[in-house]
C-alpha cells in the first residue's frame, strides 16, 4: 500500500511538472499582474509551459533515450543526467522565449531559477546522490516565501500548505529508499534557497 502510495505521489509530483503548478497558483492569485491577464492568454501561458517544461523533455527522453542513454554511457554519465540535461535544454529555451514575448518577471524567474537548480542537481549528482523531488518542492515554497516579503502580502495558509505536501513528498522518498533524510532535507533546502534569491536579485 505505502509502495504504491509512493508511485501515485512520484507521478502526481514529478519535479518537471512544479513551473506549470506554480504558473496555475500565481495565475490564480488576486495580484495585478494576474486580474489584468485576459483568461485566454493565462491558458495559453500555463499551455506552453506544461508542454515545454515537462511533456517535451519526458518525450525526448523516452523516445531518443535509447540512443541518448547508449552515448552517455560510453561517456560515463548516466541516465539521471540524460534526463536533467534534456530539461536544462528546455527550461532555458523557454525562459527565454517567455521573456522575448515580455511575460512579467514574476511569471519567468520561476522558469530560470528551476533551470539554475538543475544545472546545480547535475555537478552534485556527479558526487553524491540528492532528492530533486525535494528541489522542486523547496524551489515553489522559497518562490512564494520571496513573493510574500517582496510584495508584502500575507500568503502564510499556501505556505503551510507548501510545508505540509514538502512532508508528504520527503515522506514518500524516505518509505520508497530512494533517498535518505539528509539527501532529502538538503533537496529542499538547496531548492528554497536558490528559487528565494532568484526571486530576490533577478
Amino acid at each position: 500500500m505505502e509502495k504504491n502510495l509512493a508511485k501515485f505521489i512520484s507521478v502526481i509530483f514529478h519535479p518537471l511538472l512544479f513551473p506549470t503548478y506554480y504558473l496555475l497558483i500565481i495565475l490564480n492569485m488576486q495580484f495585478s499582474f494576474s486580474l489584468f491577464m485576459p483568461e485566454k492568454g493565462k491558458w495559453m501561458v500555463v499551455g506552453l509551459v506544461f508542454i515545454a517544461t515537462f511533456l517535451l523533455p519526458v518525450l525526448v527522453t523516452e523516445i531518443l533515450g535509447w540512443k541518448l542513454k547508449r552515448f552517455f554511457a560510453n561517456n560515463g554519465g548516466d541516465e539521471r543526467s540524460l534526463n536533467l540535461a534534456t530539461a536544462i535544454f528546455f527550461y532555458i529555451t523557454t525562459y527565454y522565449f517567455l521573456t522575448g514575448i515580455q511575460l512579467t518577471p514574476i511569471f519567468t524567474i520561476f522558469i530560470l531559477g528551476s533551470a539554475t537548480l538543475l544545472v546545480i542537481t547535475v555537478i552534485i549528482s556527479s558526487l553524491w546522490k540528492i532528492s530533486v523531488y525535494m528541489i522542486a518542492t523547496g524551489a515553489l515554497f522559497g518562490a512564494f516565501l520571496c513573493i510574500a516579503i517582496i510584495l508584502k502580502t500575507d500568503l502564510l495558509l499556501l505556505l503551510i500548505t507548501l510545508i505540509f505536501f514538502a512532508g508528504f513528498i520527503g515522506y514518500s522518498r524516505l518509505k520508497s529508499s530512494t533517498h535518505t533524510p539528509m539527501q532529502v532535507y538538503s533537496g529542499f533546502l538547496l531548492g528554497t534557497v536558490t528559487m528565494y534569491l532568484h526571486f530576490l536579485y533577478f
